[in-house]
């Protein structure tokens, strides 16, 4: 099982999610419906055209229009995940922008999961040349949202952390 099916089964197995938003690193938009853990649970994959993170208010925007055609007015059903490159995630503007949206009652979705691959090289940039901060998750802590620190190569750790993520979302509403 790769490692985007196992957050799914994660995140299935913590909540019971009707849709999940997610933002992919590639060029395709895929539709897919699984029955996990005997639930079904909605995938709706947008596509990411670069590391310019310009999907990340789509994501958002989508996750909240599924809310509000599906009378989701807790926001508890529909979640959006999105994934990052790590220079990106701390080098482009419109990631902290959608941040700074996630609480504005008219754009909130309850709160967006961020998954981040740190591969530590932006696209030749070494980390030192790239941000002023040691982490580039610390433009997350502009909206207090929590930050796990995992090694990938660890599933148990990788489903632990998403399993809290989600958890975290459903009860504070928040990213």
């Amino acid at each position: 099982m790769d490692r985007l099916s196992h957050a799914c089964v994660c995140v299935s197995m913590c909540v019971c999610v009707l849709c999940v938003c997610v933002c992919v690193r590639a060029r395709v938009c895929n539709i897919n419906v699984h029955d996990i853990t005997g639930k079904s649970v909605h995938i709706s994959l947008c596509a990411n055209p670069s590391h310019l993170e310009a999907v990340n208010p789509i994501v958002n925007g989508k996750t909240r229009a599924k809310q509000h055609f599906s009378g989701d007015t807790q926001r508890k059903r529909c979640l959006p995940v999105i994934l990052h490159g790590d220079a990106a995630f701390a080098g482009q503007g419109v990631v902290y922008e959608t941040l700074e949206l996630s609480d504005i009652k008219g754009y909130t979705t309850g709160g967006s999961i961020h998954i981040i691959a740190n591969n530590q090289i932006g696209f030749t940039t070494d980390p030192r040349f790239s941000r002023s901060t040691p982490h580039c998750t610390d433009v997350a802590k502009s909206v207090g949202a929590p930050i796990f620190h995992i090694n990938g190569d660890d599933p148990e750790a990788v489903c632990w952390a998403m399993e809290t993520a989600v958890e975290y979302r459903q009860v504070y509403s928040s990213n």
